[in-house]
């Protein structure tokens, strides 16, 4: 059973290949032992459950709330 801030695995698991991408993460590569590398997703997309899929692209309304947040922040 993996866990760290990128990877989780279920309970029992003694392969790299039940290894997923916990929320917030999408996969960048597979290993030499077909594990995932994974990242954060970029800005301005989102990934809201466990897996080895990409981040999907964040509403247009709820994206241009954090830029504008974020020039009020500075």
């Amino acid at each position: 059973h993996v866990v760290s801030s990128e990877l989780q695995s279920p309970a029992g698991s003694d392969s790299p290949q039940d290894c997923l991408c916990v929320a917030g993460y999408e996969v960048l590569a597979y290993d030499q032992t077909n594990a995932p590398e994974c990242a954060a997703c970029p800005l301005g997309k989102y990934k809201a459950e466990p897996g080895n899929f990409a981040c999907t692209p964040c509403q247009t309304f709820i994206h241009h709330l954090d830029r504008i947040y974020w020039r009020l922040s500075l």
